[in-house]
């Protein structure tokens, strides 16, 4: 018998304290502060600060790999401007559908990294803390006090009406509080039509995946598929005016990978441009693929231009991860 020393049991201090190292890559602009916990009949959410339920707190749950997650996150912006200083806490849940999306190193955290205020955002990649919150639909905003939901918005109309809750529950507390008017027109966030998913797990959109002509042979695992070879094309003709790609660059150290975009067999003429797209020194109309993301193309498509052409020509020495594609109005 091999005698071994009794482990003390930690303080509930010493294990807030271990939790919020291992939590820390994936917290932006604020110590972590939720942690999920799965037992064996469910998963809870617990504040690794005390001071966590002493005000309100509206937090919005996202997809960032959508139209709509992204709308979501920058009108959580806005309004984490607008009313967090009247003492309501802010955050954002980003929760990927893939585990291989964001892997907490120097460059995306970077890349996450808030510069226009200093909103919490926590990237929940385990999905513990939307379980804990039982959200399973996205985006979805909750307003919580003293551990009760008091508002609650999900689907696609998500935000209609909620800054005017905001504005009635700040003003129950101190009804001549000088608040800002609600951003009137929410008709433009965005409406996610079509999504395509390339990994061996997808399901529901699987069928889609058959649309796209892709050439050569090419490595899939569970949620992307990889492209090594500068002679990959992808074809395939779009019946929507916006289009993205969901993707990352695949090598070691993150290096661009260059994404040459054609439009019926052409480079890609200005007013189609989507954020992510710019002309290379060649002529040539690229986007240029790092850390994992969503890369907007294509923009303002008619339908006299349908056929999109996609080129991977330095795949050899950095290889593209795509975990899928994005359509919208």
């Amino acid at each position: 018998m091999i005698w071994r020393m009794k482990e003390k049991p930690l303080t509930t201090q010493e294990a807030i304290t271990l939790a919020k190292k291992a939590l820390y890559n994936s917290w932006f602009n604020s110590e972590p502060l939720l942690v999920g916990i799965r037992d064996e009949k469910k998963i809870s959410v617990h504040p690794l600060d005390q001071e966590f339920n002493k005000k309100p707190w509206f937090i919005v749950f996202l997809d960032p790999t959508t139209f709509s997650g992204l709308d979501a996150i920058n009108l959580l912006r806005e309004w984490f401007k607008r009313y967090g200083p009247y003492n309501m806490g802010f955050l954002g849940v980003i929760k990927p559908p893939y585990n291989e999306y964001y892997k907490g190193t120097s460059e995306e955290r970077l890349a996450f990294k808030e510069q226009k205020n200093q909103l919490p955002l926590v990237i929940d990649i385990d999905g513990l803390i939307c379980g804990g919150f039982c959200v399973n639909d996205f985006p979805r905003a909750l307003l919580l006090k003293n551990g009760e939901t008091l508002i609650e918005h999900d689907g696609p109309s998500w935000a209609d009406g909620l800054e005017i809750k905001i504005h009635k529950f700040l003003r129950d507390t101190d009804p001549g509080l000088p608040l800002l008017p609600v951003i009137a027109d929410l008709a433009g966030l965005g409406r996610d039509i079509k999504q395509v998913e390339f990994g061996k797990k997808a399901t529901d959109n699987r069928a889609n995946f058959s649309e796209i002509d892709i050439s050569p042979k090419f490595e899939q695992n569970e949620e992307a598929i990889i492209i090594s070879d500068s002679a990959a094309v992808l074809k395939f003709e779009s019946a929507y005016p916006r289009f993205s790609v969901v993707a990352k660059s695949y090598s070691k150290l993150i290096e661009p990978v260059k994404l040459m975009v054609e439009l019926d067999g052409l480079p890609v003429g200005e007013d189609y441009h989507g954020e992510s797209l710019s002309v290379d020194e060649e002529g040539r109309t690229i986007a240029k693929i790092s850390v994992a993301g969503v890369y907007h193309l294509l923009r303002n498509l008619d339908p006299a231009h349908k056929q999109v052409t996609l080129r991977t020509p330095t795949t050899k020495h950095a290889p593209l991860a795509v975990f899928g594609f994005r359509f919208s109005l």
